[in-house]
């Protein structure tokens, strides 16, 4: 998967200006998001950790509660966090969207 994302600004400019400092939003950025299938998408959000701020669900403006979707567990001792896809799915379906910030690509 090689998505293209188009900021219209350069680094330089994002850096001085928005990282860290103040939300934007960045509309129609990506270029190329026929390049990005169900699976892609799947993959990127289950690398994330369920419990980290920068990753939530946003409803009509408002942040689903993270133990709608969030569940623990316990492996072997020690708890652990896992999403519930099918509730994320159901409010994606019901016009929620999942946002992750800062995604770092290994």
């Amino acid at each position: 998967m090689s998505i293209h994302l188009d900021f219209g600004i350069s680094p330089k400019t994002f850096r001085q200006t928005y990282l860290y400092q103040k939300p934007k939003l960045f509309k129609g950025a990506v270029r190329n998001l026929e390049a990005a299938s169900w699976k892609d998408i799947n993959e990127i959000y289950q690398r994330a950790d369920p419990t980290a701020p920068l990753f939530h669900l946003r409803k009509k403006g408002a942040i689903v509660p993270k133990e709608e979707y969030v569940e623990s567990f316990d492996d072997l001792g020690k708890t652990r966090y896992r999403f519930i896809k099918s509730v994320i799915y159901e409010h994606m379906k019901n016009g929620a969207s999942l946002l992750y910030n800062h995604i770092i690509v290994d």
